[in-house]
Parts: structure tokens; sequence; C-alpha cells
């Protein structure tokens, strides 16, 4: 895979496929990919959708506040 998923072992991929293997997956995530794994949903779970986290992103220090243009937002720096 292009982003290095393989080869960090977050997921294996199954290049070939025999007849008898139409309609497996293709790509699996491995038990190390398990804590980037996002919460699904009923329909997900059916259709064998999982989501994952992509990135987190922290913040530091917030410099200034600005009210929104509602009574319930706020502009942060």
């Amino acid at each position: 895979m292009y982003a290095g998923l393989e080869t960090a072992g977050l997921v294996t991929v199954q290049r070939t496929q025999k007849l008898s293997e139409i309609g497996s997956h293709l790509i699996r995530f491995t038990n190390r990919a398990r804590p980037y794994f996002l919460p699904m949903s009923k329909d997900a779970k059916t259709s064998d959708i999982q989501k994952v986290k992509l990135s987190d992103e922290e913040l530091i220090e917030i410099t200034l506040i600005k009210p929104g243009i509602d009574e319930r937002s706020v502009t942060t720096e």
C-alpha cells in the first residue's frame, strides 16, 4: 500500500484471489491497527465497514477567543 500501512504492520493485503475466495476481503486490519478503530454503527457492521482514526491534533495554547456569529460559537487562535 502506498501509505505504508502494510509495512507498518497495520494491514495485510491479499494481492491475488482464487475463484472460491471472490467476495472475501482483500485488505484486512491486523491487531496492531485496533487502537485506531472508531465505533461502528449497525449499518457499518452489517456492511463490514470499519472506520479508522487518521490523525490526532493537540492544542498547546489558546491566545485569543473571539465571539462567533451566534451566541453558541466562538473562534480561537
